[in-house]
């Protein structure tokens, strides 16, 4: 959309806070903010990617609206949660969350090798109960979020985020969409999903 240098995960304790505070600095959240939008947007327009726990701080603050006046939100979600548990449980192993078109990466990581499928459950019900949180967040501040859903984007990634660009903007948008990213499911994803659901069948 051309609004943003670089779009993070700026609410994640785990890396790019510290990252973010290393190169820009502030002394207290509105300074973090100001910072993170001055360095990393073109326009008025603080965009970021945030997952729930990460964003569950600011919700308890009670400041939402005075740190984040008119959020809009586009709301990525996954029908099919094993999937996507098993996908956080490849990347834990493999300890690779992205990966770039013109990556090229292996792993020892097989069809047959043991899984926990306690912990992959685990994800699954975290998933569930995640979304739940959002929704409710989102009628508590009067959100009306632009769901997408990730399957939709998986089989049709272009036409998905012209969709999103025109309700976000309110013009068509007739730019080409480039992916810079490739899908990390592969036989291994699938072959462990089946696993996982033949377990909560039981």
């Amino acid at each position: 959309m051309g609004l943003a240098k670089e779009i993070t995960e700026i609410f994640n304790p785990r890396a790019p806070v510290q990252n973010l505070l290393r190169r820009l600095g502030g002394e207290n959240i509105n300074d973090y903010l100001n910072n993170v939008h001055g360095a990393c947007m073109y326009s008025d327009k603080l965009i970021f990617k945030t997952s729930y726990p990460d964003f569950l701080p600011v919700i308890r603050s009670g400041l939402v609206d005075k740190l984040l006046p008119g959020l809009s939100v586009v709301y990525i979600e996954r029908k099919d949660k094993v999937l996507q548990a098993v996908s956080v449980y490849k990347a834990i192993l493999s300890n690779q969350w992205h990966k770039k078109s013109s990556d090229e990466f292996t792993t020892d990581i097989s069809v047959d090798q043991p899984i926990d499928l306690k912990k992959i459950s685990k994800f699954v019900g975290n998933f569930e109960n995640e979304s739940k949180k959002w929704r409710k967040f989102f009628s508590e501040q009067g959100i009306e979020p632009i769901q997408v859903w990730y399957e939709d984007f998986d089989q049709a990634p272009e036409r998905t985020l012209q969709a999103v660009y025109s309700k976000l903007v309110g013009t068509e948008c007739t730019e080409r969409v480039e992916l810079s990213h490739k899908k990390l499911r592969d036989e291994v994803s699938l072959c462990w999903a089946e696993r996982v659901r033949d377990y909560l069948a039981q």
